[in-house]
């Protein structure tokens, strides 16, 4: 049995055995040089600034629709990387606006804090909907 001195010894190690397999066998996706603030897909870098994810000039909120449109882009599927960008940015817009709404209630008159209520209550449905859609697109990407 092996031991390492520390955590990080042992992610090192994994990282190493991992890299090298990859390396070793053919595969269309490569994702490499992941970090808090960056990753690459084959060629494609994805750069995290501002807590949003930039590819090719587009914005996502979630690093993984940022990777799920590079791979489709990849495998030439134009249709579900329109989707995800799509989907992303109505899940970013809808949790901004519940933020918003969040925000605006505690200096809201009761009227407006029912107004506001029903809002918040309307887009959390939206939101679970699309962050379902989002989910179902990016597990349907083929990484061979």
């Amino acid at each position: 049995m092996v031991t390492y001195s520390t955590k990080q010894d042992l992610v090192n190690k994994l990282s190493k055995q991992f890299n090298q397999t990859i390396d070793n066998t053919s595969v269309k996706i490569r994702i490499s040089k992941n970090t808090n603030t960056s990753i690459k897909v084959n060629e494609h870098s994805i750069v995290q600034s501002d807590g949003q994810w930039h590819v090719h000039g587009k914005t996502f909120h979630y690093k993984k629709s940022a990777v799920g449109y590079v791979i489709s882009l990849i495998n030439k599927k134009q249709h579900i990387a329109d989707q995800i960008e799509k989907l992303d940015f109505t899940v970013a817009k809808l949790t901004e606006d519940i933020v918003f709404y969040k925000h605006s209630m505690r200096i809201a008159t009761k009227l407006r804090k029912n107004i506001l209520s029903c809002r918040i209550s309307e887009d959390f449905a939206r939101l679970e909907q699309a962050k379902n859609n989002l989910h179902t697109n990016l597990v349907s990407i083929n990484l061979t």
